[in-house]
């Protein structure tokens, strides 16, 4: 104080008010071009944590990666609880749509066999089998591997099956082709699925962020047809943008859209949703 305020009395030098205290706050921020973590900002941040809880639910990798995205936005940090209740909030939610979707697939076989890993066979329980690699090729440790392969394959069986009907799997590497050996890029792929009267268009809008939408009009139903950044209906005429929005008439109403989450290098959307 007495080096910014030579020859003053300190005695008489009271604090800045709240309001005061504020505007120099934001005077500092817009100084170094960073900006308050505004409940918009929250919002966004707790999307960014569900997605992140589908890659993993370990709370520290989804705090890194929140931290980093706040880094590179240039958003002030909020306080910890906010961070610790909200990564909190995403993991326990995540832990419920698997464990909703896990009970509502599981078969009493599937189940037994489950229960089973956890049972000990020779002072071993039969899940530290997935870890044991054959020592060598004599017979007695070949007939161990017939007989895990035997054992593990329906469960292989359900996972891949579960996998598949909890969302559809598209590797990013779908919307690159070569023409004339130059790398073209699609802006869009259409997806088929068994369980949808209509095909799904996945729309590229740049990096790491797309759109997948029902193919299906909101006016009276017509499947639509994919054109550039856009679809269109050739039964009445109505037009939707690449995120799903009504921009042209008769229709009214936005297209049904799907959460979408971009795992390394795999698209994966979400059918249960949306």
């Amino acid at each position: 104080m007495a080096r910014y305020f030579p020859g003053k009395n300190l005695s008489v030098i009271s604090p800045p008010s709240i309001p005061t205290r504020r505007a120099l706050q934001h005077s500092i921020l817009d100084l170094f071009s960073f900006r308050l973590c505004d409940s918009t900002a929250k919002a966004d941040l707790e999307r960014r944590a569900q997605h992140l809880a589908r890659l993993s639910t370990q709370p520290v990798y989804i705090l890194r990666e929140i931290l980093q995205y706040l880094k590179q936005q240039r958003i002030v940090v909020p306080i910890y609880t906010f961070l610790q209740d909200m990564v909190g909030r995403v993991v326990s939610a995540e832990r419920r749509r698997v464990s909703n979707l896990l009970s509502d697939a599981l078969t009493t076989e599937i189940s037994q066999q489950l229960d089973a890993l956890l049972c000990a066979d020779e002072s071993m329980y039969r899940v530290s089998i997935l870890k044991h690699e054959p020592k060598d090729f004599s017979y007695k440790e070949l007939r161990q591997e017939s007989e895990r392969r035997q054992f593990f394959a329906p469960l292989h069986e359900f996972a891949r099956q579960f996998l598949e009907t909890t969302g559809i799997s598209i590797p990013v590497s779908e919307f690159i082709y070569f023409s004339k050996e130059k790398q073209v890029t699609r802006q869009y792929i259409i997806v088929h699925h068994d369980k949808l009267e209509f095909p799904i268009c996945l729309f590229r809008i740049k990096d790491n962020d797309y759109s997948a939408l029902w193919m299906k009009c909101t006016h009276q139903g017509s499947e639509l047809n994919a054109s550039g950044d856009h679809l269109y209906c050739s039964s009445h005429g109505s037009e939707f943008d690449s995120k799903g929005k009504a921009i042209h008439g008769p229709a009214e109403k936005n297209l049904r859209s799907f959460p979408i989450t971009v795992q390394g290098d795999k698209i994966i959307i979400e059918l249960t949703k949306g």
